[in-house]
């Protein structure tokens, strides 16, 4: 409870009184003093009744109380002379006199709390980094102010702070994920159900695009271990068919996409990747396409593709465009697809550039000079792939950068610069992101082939990797990809073919 008077603003049990915004300085007993004739203003406290509720059984005389009332008169702008606010009843006590609304604090901090907290989530979404920031620290601040411990919404805050802190500092972030852990830690402490799932999503996310797949498929399968969720939620089945695509389980992945799509619907305004410009059907349906395109059945994943590219153009899904020519144009550089890579590769630069999206407006980049590189290759296209590279490696996106470094490998090959192609590739194959299995492996290994040959390797060591490219390929099931590094083998073996 807190007491408004004036300009003046008394709470009691935090023994504050405040003019303003500005803490009055005062005394302990000079606040409970007036805090006991406030509490009593619609009659006269007497003087021993005030000894006895502030000093209890400590003697104190008459004329402690007195400088007591003094004091607590000077604190809120009144004399004995004017006795605004506390007028003496001489022989009896003191009586505090004027207009007093009382409030409950808790609810008065919640509801403001809940505005400011929306109004910071919204920010973030425009990518209006100060703004959300100051509206975070006011959010704060309020948390501080409040006499019962508001665990679910220091949950809340938590985990639009590491928000805020992914768009600063990007994926790689430390603190962020201290952040989301403890939004997990105090939401579940006090079964804030949604906040929890939330924020478990949001951290899930991003060890995903950090690399760290096995850690954010962990967390995804044991969201949908929640009987309440195994059935709903499309958001995690489709973050834990990313975690199994990059991992280079297709088939595991195809299964969760299409559950995904059972599952598609359901609002997700707090998930971090609609946060970040995606829809759970539009990826689901770009999943299962690329690993249908995998498994060999590319006249399915043609229609599963060209379906997820016309729902993110229905109307109000403008939010998911960018995402859905991003995943178009890896389709299409995955099949080789040179022309329609770069069509869907310009798109995404468009889009990402118009909606201000860094890390989508980089990827499109790279992809469109491979695909120029295919035609006419240059050094100028190789330039950008490399500040493309750059771009992302700098946010901490690393997810994909094994794959994207392997097609800047292939554009130097194409200008003729065989040892830097090598380099690049043995240090894209020795990543730990790509030791327990990895999407592109086995084209990393094919294209590792490729530079031996252009570089004069013995037969023995080009076979190495065309081995490996075939390993790779048959315990994932890749058809397309086998199929493809058996054909290069052949085709290179041939009179006059390298």
């Amino acid at each position: 409870m807190f007491y408004q008077f004036g300009e003046y603003t008394l709470a009691p049990e935090r023994y504050e009184l405040k003019r303003g915004e500005e803490v009055v300085p005062v005394e302990p007993q000079v606040l409970q003093v007036l805090g006991v004739l406030i509490e009593n203003r619609d009659r006269v406290v007497l003087k021993d009744e005030l000894l006895e509720r502030v000093w209890g059984d400590v003697f104190v005389g008459e004329s402690t109380l007195s400088s007591r009332i003094m004091a607590a008169r000077r604190a809120i702008g009144d004399s004995g002379a004017e006795q605004v606010w506390i007028k003496t009843i001489h022989g009896r006590g003191f009586r505090f006199v004027g207009h007093v609304a009382e409030l409950d604090e808790s609810i008065d901090n919640a509801e403001e709390l809940a505005r400011v907290l929306q109004r910071a989530e919204t920010s973030l979404k425009a990518n209006r980094i100060d703004e959300a920031e100051a509206y975070l620290t006011d959010a704060f601040r309020t948390l501080e102010s409040m006499r019962f411990e508001p665990d679910s919404e220091y949950a809340d805050w938590h985990r639009l702070k590491a928000q805020l802190l992914l768009l600063k500092e990007g994926w790689s972030s430390e603190s962020a994920r201290t952040h989301y852990l403890e939004s997990i830690r105090l939401a579940e402490g006090v079964g804030a159900v949604e906040i929890f799932r939330s924020a478990r999503y949001d951290l899930a996310t991003m060890l995903e695009v950090r690399g760290d797949f096995k850690a954010s498929a962990t967390l995804m399968s044991a969201a949908l271990a929640d009987p309440d969720l195994a059935d709903v939620d499309a958001e995690a089945r489709e973050l834990l068919a990313c975690s199994l695509f990059h991992q280079g389980k297709f088939s595991e992945c195809a299964a969760q996409a299409q559950g995904g799509l059972a599952s598609a619907g359901r609002p997700a305004e707090r998930r971090l990747c609609a946060f970040y410009g995606e829809d759970a059907e539009v990826s689901c349906l770009h999943w299962l396409a690329i690993c249908s395109w995998l498994l060999g059945h590319d006249d399915e994943a043609l229609r599963l593709s060209q379906r997820a590219v016309r729902i993110s153009e229905r109307p109000g899904m403008i939010f998911c465009l960018a995402h859905s020519r991003q995943q178009s144009a890896l389709f299409h550089q995955l099949r080789g697809d040179a022309a329609q890579a770069a069509h869907w590769a310009q798109s995404l630069v468009w889009i990402g550039t118009r909606q201000n999206l860094p890390y989508r407006t980089a990827y499109g980049e790279i992809i469109l000079n491979w695909s120029n590189s295919q035609d006419q290759p240059t050094y100028e296209s190789v330039e950008r792939m490399e500040a493309g590279v750059a771009r992302i490696a700098q946010v901490g996106a690393n997810m994909e950068l094994p794959y994207l470094r392997t097609l800047l490998a292939e554009a130097l090959l194409a200008v003729d610069e065989p040892e830097r192609a090598t380099q690049i590739l043995e240090d894209a194959i020795a990543d730990t992101i790509c030791r327990p299995g990895y999407f592109y492996l086995s084209e990393m290994c094919r294209i590792r082939a490729l530079a031996g040959v252009r570089t004069c390797e013995g037969e023995e060591q080009i076979q190495h990797w065309v081995l490996r490219a075939e390993e790779v390929a048959l315990a994932q099931g890749a058809t397309a990809l086998l199929s493809r590094v058996r054909h290069w083998n052949a085709t290179r073996r041939q009179p006059g073919r390298t």
